[in-house]
């Protein structure tokens, strides 16, 4: 497990509409998932890891799932990512601290 660095643009405002110092993106490659249906599943488990880890770091966090597929934010947070038209954003996650 690695993070690449694939942007230099500030992308948090196309991920949702908290002012969060981090958000986590949850992608599903639907070429190499099993289903559509398992895909969202395993998005369900890492997201509750998130709320767990967060809870245990003392961090905030909340889960997006609501994305209109069809707005320039969304097709720019793609380009930017360089995400193949196989790979569909299901959840992103704001993660920091609660005011």
């Amino acid at each position: 497990h690695s993070l690449i660095k694939v942007s230099n643009k500030d992308l948090r405002k196309n991920c949702g509409n908290f002012e969060a110092p981090i958000y986590l993106i949850l992608v599903a490659d639907m070429k190499k998932a099993a289903s559509e249906h398992f895909a969202k599943i395993d998005t369900g488990y890492v997201s509750m890891n998130i709320y767990l880890a967060c809870g245990a770091l003392n961090l905030g966090t909340c889960a997006i799932g609501s994305f209109d597929r069809n707005k320039a934010a969304y097709a720019t947070l793609l380009k930017e990512l360089n995400f193949s038209k196989d790979m569909r954003v299901l959840l992103t996650h704001c993660v920091g601290v609660p005011k």
